[in-house]
């Protein structure tokens, strides 16, 4: 099975590209600026415009994934060269103009169908995220085919119309967008110091901060576009109206209208004391983070940081959101928002992959009936030991012998792994040739 990603080579597009092939798809890319070295990065094969008439003869799927100013010129490049029975599909956060777009130039026998994932291209995977689907009169098995793709991988997936996805979509992104870039296009008016204000901050105001932080760190051009859903108008015309109306009564001093006006939202909203849990959740997260640091001071840790690097040493203090970690006579400080301390589990995969090994071999007699794999298995448990290989058997007057070359991770001390494994040995009832 094919799949062309028009605008693949994007961050979003190229997301796409794994996901995909873990369900058997063999993928291509195109996109913009000829970015070759991008489909090679992916290990992908690069298809330019040029190519289109061919190309999307062989293919059973096409992904467009492109900005919305320039959807409708590229669909109307791609859709009218797919073959009858190929799936033609959308991932652009407006819906009712896109599908029209692909209906309009997708041929008899093409299947389209509409899809908005609601995350961006630094989420790790689908779990627990959500994409709403939109059927169109020219959806069929492609529908489902998709629907159960992204379920098996996690995802929650939502289906309505183009229409109602619009109007819901002016609240969930076009309304917190524009008041979250409002916020910080506010703090840029008052020239707030953002970095000064973390030092005195409650736990509302950080969730808060970094949610703004985190829209302005993206790509201004797609919020830009994001505001252009038609639905968006009247969203941001009440929103203006209601920041008015409230800046007016505290002008006022009428505190009665305004705990009226918060009364009547709250009752509106519905639930807030889920809503309280809810956050209080999010909230608690970042304190058992730092909680979780602080009892790993004077113990060696080893951090990812967000460029992919890892580092491994004492931490020596933690001071406000910094982490002092002390890496043999070089002394490193670090962001709490730029690292993550591994787990157990994922500091023993480290040492497996970065440490060093030593090799050992011990040769012993086994007892009558003894399993070689058993033994294998009971001495790979030990802590520290990387590999365990049976390297020779062989039958001695005293009875078999055995022996297991053992590799032990050379970051600990070897002696002491060396005495563990002959002790469970001696224990197992073997004895130690050469004793």
């Amino acid at each position: 099975m094919r799949l062309l990603i028009v605008g693949g080579t994007g961050k979003f597009g190229r997301w796409f590209v794994p996901l995909f092939r873990r369900h058997g798809w063999e993928v291509m890319v195109s996109g913009r600026g000829e970015r070759r070295e991008v489909a090679d990065s992916l290990g992908c094969r690069y298809v330019p415009a040029d190519e289109y008439p061919k190309t999307l003869k062989e293919c059973d799927m096409v992904m467009i994934s492109v900005p919305i100013d320039v959807f409708e010129d590229v669909v109307r490049k791609v859709a009218p060269h797919m073959r009858k029975g190929s799936i033609l599909f959308d991932v652009t956060s407006i819906k009712k103009e896109p599908i029209e777009a692909m209906l309009k130039y997708a041929p008899e026998g093409v299947e389209v169908v509409g899809t908005h994932p609601m995350f961006g291209p630094t989420v790790p995977n689908l779990k627990g995220q959500t994409v709403i689907m939109v059927r169109t009169p020219k959806s069929g098995k492609g529908f489902d085919m998709l629907k159960s793709l992204f379920e098996s991988e996690g995802a929650h997936v939502e289906v309505m119309g183009a229409e109602e996805h619009d109007r819901v979509m002016a609240v969930v992104q076009g309304l917190t967008h524009f008041a979250y870039i409002s916020i910080g296009a506010t703090l840029k008016k008052l020239g707030f110091d953002v970095a000064k204000s973390r030092k005195c901050m409650s736990p509302v105001y950080e969730v808060m901060i970094d949610f703004v932080g985190r829209i302005l760190a993206q790509n201004p051009y797609l919020y830009a576009l994001i505001q252009t859903n038609p639905e968006t108008i009247e969203v941001r015309k009440v929103f203006l109206e209601e920041a008015r109306r409230l800046s007016e009564l505290i002008e006022r001093n009428d505190i009665e209208g305004f705990v009226k006006t918060m009364k009547e939202s709250a009752s509106h909203f519905g639930n807030t004391e889920a809503a309280l849990r809810r956050s209080d959740k999010i909230i608690r997260r970042t304190i058992d983070e730092l909680e979780n640091v602080m009892s790993s001071i004077g113990k060696e840790v080893i951090v990812q940081h967000v460029k992919g690097t890892y580092h491994r040493g004492i931490l020596v203090d933690v001071k406000g959101r910094e982490l002092i970690i002390r890496e043999g006579k070089r002394t490193g400080i670090f962001k709490l928002e730029n690292i993550r301390i591994l787990e157990p589990h994922e500091v023993m995969e480290w040492r497996m992959k970065n440490v060093p090994r030593v090799r050992r071999d011990f040769s012993f007699f086994v007892p009558e009936g003894a399993s070689e794999d058993v033994l294998r298995w009971v001495i790979s448990n030990v802590e520290n030991v990387a590999d365990v290989s049976l390297i020779d058997v062989y039958n001695h007057e005293k009875g078999r012998s055995i022996t297991f070359r053992v590799e032990i991770l050379s970051d600990v001390d070897v002696k002491s792994i060396e005495h563990e494994i002959i002790r469970i040995l001696k224990g197992l009832g073997c004895s130690i040739r050469g004793e």
